[in-house]
């Protein structure tokens, strides 16, 4: 990851570290590939958008920790959209 990242851009560098050093697995990658896929061949053609759905779903946790330094949502629930 940090490779395609250029050296000058320290800060997003750090916020790329951070964002990964707090990220847990998920299964939904693997469940969209093998509810997506027949053979195993489709899976290669199904693998950049399983990844594309994960990191989607996860930048919307990551850019809310940015912008709020980790605080937990005070107004609603963890599942609950403002």
């Amino acid at each position: 990851m940090l490779d395609n990242l250029r050296p000058r851009d320290r800060h997003l560098r750090r916020m790329m570290l951070f964002a990964v050093r707090r990220h847990t697995p998920s299964d939904y990658p693997f469940l969209f590939r093998h509810a997506a896929c027949r053979t195993e061949k489709d899976g290669t053609t199904v693998k950049n958008l399983a990844a594309a759905v994960h990191l989607l779903q996860s930048s919307t946790i990551i850019t809310d920790d940015i912008l709020d330094a980790g605080s937990p949502d005070c107004f609603a629930g963890a599942s609950t959209i403002i």
